[in-house]
């Protein structure tokens, strides 16, 4: 043991008095890490969405606008029709689809629930996840501001669907 411990401190002499040895040492990983994490990130900006607005009211409207202040997101021209959503996706156009049922906001007035529909590409889940996440956060926060100003609290749901990969 006593021949090992005097290698080991010969290695360590010699990799502090060689000056390239000790920057591949030590400068090198700290170059990796400051590379790396500036590189690497898991926050999502800029995902192409599109929002589909059958009732095009004043709540969807807000949504809507919610939504485009976003940093996540990038809104695309609305589509009108489930078939131009379905196409825009296999195409790779759009990562997120944002759906607003006709019967919106008399469900939200009358019943003060309402659903809109939430459909991610899920060729990459963790992606597709992160989305819906953001949309039902912002759909969220516009609940909880109308229900400061409303006598009933609003409740809006979000079906989400993944497409490619429902698992």
């Amino acid at each position: 043991m006593k021949q090992f411990f005097t290698f080991v401190k010969k290695e360590f002499y010699h990799v502090f008095r060689d000056r390239k040895t000790l920057l591949m040492l030590f400068g090198l990983p700290i170059a990796q890490i400051m590379l790396f994490g500036f590189a690497l990130t898991n926050e999502i900006k800029d995902s192409n969405i599109v929002v589909v607005d059958y009732v095009n009211d004043a709540a969807s409207k807000e949504i809507t606008q919610k939504l485009a202040a976003s940093d996540q997101f990038e809104l695309q021209s609305a589509l009108m029709s489930h078939r131009e959503i379905e196409a825009a996706f296999k195409k790779g156009k759009i990562n997120l689809a944002v759906v607003f049922p006709a019967n919106f906001n008399s469900d939200l007035l009358a019943q003060n629930t309402a659903q809109i529909q939430v459909i991610a590409d899920a060729s990459d889940p963790n992606k597709a996840n992160s989305l819906t996440n953001y949309v039902t956060n912002i759909v969220r926060d516009y609940q909880l501001e109308r229900v400061n100003e409303a006598p009933l609290p609003y409740q809006i749901q979000a079906e989400i669907r993944m497409l490619y990969n429902p698992e």
